[in-house]
């Protein structure tokens, strides 16, 4: 009659739990980062949310670090401008009840509309847009990446500025977003002077996270990163291929071989997925 054995399971030994046990809070961290990256659940799961809208975004905060960058460039600071602010924010009201993305309205009623209609007289004027940023230094920071943003920021002619800032429960179908509109001007000394606008790029551009944290210092950050990435994977491919099919079968000798630097370039990986995802959205 045929006996039936209790199953036995395979104990790890302590080498193995020696070396690999300390790598399980990196292999969390790891794991946990690129779920939130990827999934984005950090910004806008649901419209309940507390972070659904960037609470980190105010007049104030904008106007402080937009004149940072001038400071940095040499430039005097801008002095904020209540009929400008007015414009701005019918530009970003508008956006959003409209639910377009672009410097013209659906109508086509550009930005010197708005300006226009809340009595500012201006001989320069200009516009920034962003959406999907979760604060003002990472707003101005996106603009900064943008050499066309950024010649609106520190153009030593523009004096006077208004932000907008506008929140849409389903922007563009993203979900919720904060609309930000900035306008900059030179107030006109003369009623007949000439007058110049500048709108920014014709398309939208992204930003990543790299770019808003290099402030505009290194536009090329996302595709160094993007880059490393893909040496990081090829290089695991290629000198760990025969390993990985040793790590089914065998795991804990491939982990005990391999603890340090495996983990070191997983965490690497993790963290460049994360810096290259995308911040925000200028125009």
């Amino acid at each position: 009659m045929p006996v039936k054995q209790k199953p036995t399971h395979r104990k790890h030994s302590k080498s193995f739990l020696r070396v690999y046990a300390p790598y399980l809070p990196l292999l969390l961290f790891v794991g946990l980062g690129l779920f939130i990256s990827l999934s984005g659940n950090f910004k806008k799961k649901s419209h309940d949310e507390v972070l659904s809208y960037a609470s980190g975004i105010t007049v104030e905060a904008l106007l402080e670090d937009t004149n940072k960058e001038r400071s940095s460039s040499s430039v005097k600071p801008l002095a904020k401008n209540e009929q400008l602010t007015a414009a701005a924010q019918a530009k970003a009201k508008d956006m959003v009840d409209k639910n377009y993305w672009s410097h013209v309205t659906p109508d086509g009623k550009e930005p010197w509309y708005f300006i226009d209609q809340a009595g500012y007289k201006y001989s320069k004027s200009a516009e920034n847009l962003a959406f999907g940023f979760a604060t003002s230094k990472s707003t101005v920071s996106g603009w900064m990446n943008s050499p066309s943003h950024r010649a609106n920021i520190v153009d030593p002619e523009l004096t006077e500025v208004g932000f907008g800032i506008a929140k849409a429960p389903d922007y563009q179908g993203k979900g919720p977003e904060t609309i930000v509109v900035a306008m900059y001007a030179k107030p006109a000394e003369a009623q007949s002077a000439p007058v110049t606008q500048t709108l920014t790029n014709s398309s939208q551009t992204k930003i990543s996270h790299i770019q808003t944290i290099t402030d505009g210092k290194a536009p090329w950050s996302s595709f160094a990163f993007g880059i490393l990435i893909g040496g990081i994977l090829v290089y695991l491919l290629i000198t760990h291929a025969h390993g990985m099919r040793r790590f089914l079968r065998i795991s804990e000798k491939f982990i005990v071989k391999h603890p340090l630097i495996d983990m070191t370039l997983l965490a690497m990986l993790a963290l460049a997925a994360i810096l290259i995802q995308t911040a925000g959205t200028i125009y």
